[in-house]
């Protein structure tokens, strides 16, 4: 009679055996998904903005945060998708352009070059220093 715990070896045994078999297989789908995945991601013509600061596909998960509106907030901002004033007016189709009142308005101009976000910038390029990073899009 085989005890509980030679039963648990067993399919322990059997099930790394089929994993090892099927491992070339699930390495060449996954090559093939991401090869075909890249392929769209580079000549669609939605997600510009994003796909300047993530140019490569990848499952990596970019950002969490235990609040959730924190990290909705973040993703907006990954992919443009944000309500900055004058910005989100001009998506809307209610703004004639995207300008702020002293320059454009987008995501990288409000993070990185807005004289109005000045305090912001400050803050971000402090941040990117300790981490040994250039506040770049990409970086943030």
């Amino acid at each position: 009679m085989i005890t509980e715990e030679a039963q648990w070896t067993k399919s322990e045994y059997t099930t790394s055996k089929t994993s090892n078999l099927l491992k070339p297989y699930k390495e060449k789908i996954r090559n093939t998904i991401f090869d075909a995945w890249q392929e769209i991601w580079d000549h669609t013509s939605t997600g510009l903005f994003y796909q300047e600061i993530q140019p490569i596909v990848n499952y990596t998960v970019k950002y969490t945060a235990k609040q959730r509106a924190k990290e909705t907030l973040i993703t907006r901002f990954r992919l443009g998708h944000t309500r900055l004033n004058n910005f989100q007016l001009y998506r809307m189709g209610l703004r004639a352009t995207p300008d702020c009142d002293i320059c454009k308005e987008d995501v990288e101009h409000f993070l990185l070059h807005c004289p109005q976000q000045d305090e912001l910038r400050q803050k971000l390029t402090s941040i990117c220093k300790v981490q040994n990073k250039r506040p770049t899009m990409k970086n943030f």
